[in-house]
């Protein structure tokens, strides 16, 4: 499991979902090759320049330490050259969606090798602190 730093405007989020009375929702995750030197709370999207979606496999609320999992899993199909994954992006929505929380990967980064190489699948377990809110959809695209 990797903790996921949330965004200022994934805190916004909650707060608008909390005082709207509107389910949050997760819509997708994607994996890039960025490296950023920002603090990760003020981006607004991914920061390479190449990006893949992942699927998301499930999403659940921790009520005992306030936090949200989120899993998915991302395979080569199609994958031509090597490809860096040195960051993720999880992006969820009242109306459109936004960068909720992101995680630099660039000291341990991730390859995904070409499919003619085999079949390679790399799964994600994303963690991240809320605070007291009970608000989480489970639907949304690849949910």
């Amino acid at each position: 499991m990797s903790n996921l730093m949330m965004t200022d405007l994934g805190a916004n989020l909650i707060t608008r979902s909390m005082g709207e009375s509107k389910k949050l929702l997760f819509t997708r995750i994607l994996c890039g090759d960025g490296i950023t030197s920002v603090d990760p709370k003020l981006l607004v999207g991914m920061v390479g320049t190449n990006t893949k979606p992942m699927t998301i496999t499930g999403v659940s609320y921790e009520a005992v330490d306030e936090s949200v999992d989120v899993e998915c899993s991302i395979n080569n199909e199609g994958v031509l050259t090597n490809f860096i994954i040195s960051e993720f992006g999880v992006f969820a929505k009242l109306e459109g969606d936004v960068l909720f929380g992101y995680k630099n990967n660039k000291d341990t980064p991730d390859v995904m090798y070409p499919a003619a190489n085999g079949t390679q699948n790399i799964q994600r377990d994303f963690k991240c602190s809320l605070g007291s809110f009970n608000n989480l959809g489970n639907e949304g695209s690849g949910i």
